[in-house]
């Protein structure tokens, strides 16, 4: 196995199917290291640049392996916070005013997203390998637990899980090596 640093830099710099192509050949604990290195800028998400693992993810060729992502806590957060997500009833719609939308293929959830998203098919994909590994009332289940839960305490949650494995690799996290200094 490839040490975390050098691993996290071929997958950001190669074509997108040559990284979705090298998900498999990484354990679990590689990808989820890959992860929480690109999720994070210092204490804050960063969802722009984490969009390569939804594309990649979406690409890759191993279904265990999406369904897994698919049901991660990192993907949820990424959803969270890129997506308005809304409950939706079908009895009596309302629709956003606007194209920038989609609903799940249960019809209970809708999420709007900004008009320069560009990774909407990828998005979908994911959730149907979501919707598919666990089942229609458990995935509405674990989708509706983050809408409804505090995009600041499911943050921090993740924020105090990735500081942990990643400390277990031997990066410290920027505010304890700032006190350090």
């Amino acid at each position: 196995h490839l040490p975390v640093q050098p691993l996290l830099m071929a997958f950001l710099n190669a074509p997108l199917d040559l990284a979705a192509k090298s998900l498999p050949k990484m354990s679990q604990e590689q990808r989820q290291a890959l992860s929480d290195l690109t999720l994070w800028e210092k204490d804050r998400l960063d969802v722009i640049s984490y969009q390569i693992f939804p594309m990649a993810y979406a690409r890759c060729e191993d279904d265990k392996i999406i369904e897994d992502y698919a049901q991660s806590h990192d993907f949820l957060l990424y959803l969270k916070a890129r997506f308005h997500i809304h409950t939706f009833d079908v009895e009596d719609p309302m629709y956003p005013d606007h194209d920038y939308y989609f609903l799940t293929e249960d019809n209970l959830l809708l999420f709007e997203y900004d008009e320069d998203f560009g990774q909407v098919d990828e998005v979908k994909l994911l959730l149907r390998a979501l919707y598919g590994k666990m089942g229609v009332e458990r995935a509405y289940s674990l989708l509706f637990k983050y809408l409804v839960n505090s995009y600041t305490l499911l943050e921090e949650e993740s924020y105090q899980h990735k500081k942990s494995r990643l400390r277990d690799y031997g990066f410290v996290d920027y505010y304890e090596a700032l006190e350090l200094m």
